[in-house]
């Protein structure tokens, strides 16, 4: 995903934008003519690579201000120096070749020679200007600089995060957002200073996140952005030394109401039932329209892990069967990395943290033919789709969710009060967590004294996830609490069989 930057007010992608911050050619010198790069933002030649504003080797105005310039002595004359902008040319090697030509028609054919270069002088007005800018950094152009923070650019290494390019986007698609609303209010965003945010201003913005005729966000996409404009404020504050007051963080959240809903067995039955590459064919309306494919050969198998695990997709997407841990070959739970803390506080390596899925009886009827294949041949592989070993996050996480809402769609199902029911991908670990409750009761923390944040406390400090994995796979833990021992008699035959074997008894 491509680092959004501001340019004339909008924001615009780097992809699209790169030239504004490409790295500046020196000089260069063939046969008597010289070519270099002239920026008319500053008026001078740029002769050693380095812009005099930002003493880099790049600039932001070099695909709208930077021209080739050539300088040859007129052949046969006394000693004059031509000098020549070339407006247009983007290219060096074609700047020398026009050069080169003009020099080859001076020896036959005397061309006008233009005015001798008269001095600029900058204004008064100008250079008030220019020092206003410096003490009253524009808006946009720091909305840029930070958006190069957070995308690591000219950052420390130790001071450097790593962030998904989905975020980097978001962000980038809120900054944009937030030049939208005061150019709809008339403000002039070339000359807008980031001093010039107030309640008032954040008020516009306010008004154009919420009303229908702005962006008429829901509560929860609302509180995100204002956070990244107070996030950005800070910033200013603390690194810039602009301003005083975040006036983004006297922003109330807006409440949101979470219904999180389950999913019958019924239902789901039903969904693994739908998914056929017949019924994955999606047409999608427009000028143009698109035929698209939502069936993959793996995302029934998926759903139903997805189901049995309750983990996220990354997450879900990377189990190996090496995660999986076994006493007397006998699958207990699979380790796997908590995506969502470990992206967060940005843990590598060994300071990863981990939580442990209990492989239950209907986990393992999902595993068992790969696992005991896996146990023989001790070669590894992914638990879901091990035919893809590249870019499995790229190509899986948004088929889970757009194939799950395609196929959930066509069983047109009702709710209690006759309206169409909508589940999302996210019900699956909703299911899971619900169940895995009742099946603890959910007394843990009330036993141990804890109080209101006894939970917290307890699974930080107490509880060895481990133990917990173990201790539900023994008591056959379902999600949709059916009362069977399949699972239980599974456990005891694999035990009493690896036993015999050891023993060298025959049954």
């Amino acid at each position: 995903m491509p680092t959004c930057i501001i340019y004339k007010g909008e924001l615009c992608y780097a992809s699209r934008m790169s030239k504004k911050i490409q790295k500046i050619n020196p000089s260069k010198k063939i046969r008597g003519v010289r070519v270099v790069v002239f920026c008319g933002k500053c008026r001078r030649d740029l002769t050693k690579g380095i812009c005099h504003r930002t003493k880099e080797d790049h600039c932001e105005f070099a695909d709208t201000h930077h021209n080739y310039k050539y300088y040859l002595n007129r052949p046969n004359g006394k000693g004059e120096r031509i000098a020549k902008v070339l407006k247009g040319v983007k290219k060096l090697e074609e700047a020398q070749r026009i050069a080169m030509n003009d020099k080859h028609e001076l020896k036959t054919q005397p061309i006008e020679l233009p005015p001798p270069p008269v001095k600029e002088t900058i204004k008064e007005e100008e250079q008030n200007k220019e020092k206003d800018t410096e003490e009253h950094p524009l808006l946009r152009d720091c909305l840029l600089q930070h958006i190069d923070i957070l995308s690591n650019f000219n950052v420390a290494p130790h001071l450097q995060r790593p962030r998904s390019p989905d975020y980097l986007a978001d962000i980038s698609r809120g900054y944009e957002y937030l030049m939208d609303a005061f150019k709809k209010q008339g403000r002039k965003l070339d000359s807008y200073p980031v001093t010039d945010l107030n309640d008032s201003e954040v008020g516009i913005v306010h008004n154009y996140l919420l009303d229908k005729e702005g962006l008429n966000f829901s509560n929860r996409s609302y509180s995100k952005y204002m956070q990244y404009y107070s996030t950005f404020l800070d910033w200013c504050i603390a690194e810039k030394g602009i301003g005083r007051i975040n006036y983004f963080k006297k922003v109330p959240k807006r409440t949101t109401e979470y219904k999180p809903e389950v999913i019958s067995k019924e239902a789901f039955e039903k969904l693994i039932a739908q998914i056929t590459p017949e019924n994955g064919i999606e047409i999608t309306k427009g000028k143009k329209k698109q035929r698209r494919s939502h069936y993959k050969s793996w995302l029934a198998h998926a759903l139903k892990i997805s189901l049995e695990s309750g983990r996220r997709r990354p997450e879900m997407i990377n189990m190996k069967m090496s995660d999986i841990h076994a006493e007397d070959s006998v699958p207990i739970y699979i380790k796997v990395a908590d995506s969502k803390v470990n992206n967060i506080n940005n843990f590598q390596n060994s300071q990863k943290r981990f939580v442990y899925v209990p492989v239950t009886s209907g986990l393992y009827a999902l595993i068992k033919d790969d696992y005991e294949k896996y146990l023989e041949t001790k070669k590894d592989a992914y638990i879901i789709a091990p035919e893809i070993t590249e870019r499995r996050e790229e190509k899986m996480c948004d088929a889970l969710t757009r194939g799950f809402a395609h196929y959930f769609k066509q069983l047109d199902l009702k709710d209690s009060e006759g309206n169409p029911h909508e589940l999302s991908f996210g019900c699956l670990r909703k299911t899971f967590l619900t169940s895995m409750e009742i099946h603890s009761k959910g007394q843990t923390s009330i036993v141990s004294g804890h109080g209101s944040g006894g939970k917290i406390i307890l699974n930080k400090h107490y509880i060895d996830q481990k133990a917990i994995a173990s201790v539900n796979t023994a008591r056959n833990f379902s999600v949709f609490h059916e009362e069977n021992n399949q699972r239980k008699e599974e456990l005891s035959k694999l035990r009493n069989e690896k036993n015999v074997a050891e023993k060298g008894i025959e049954i």
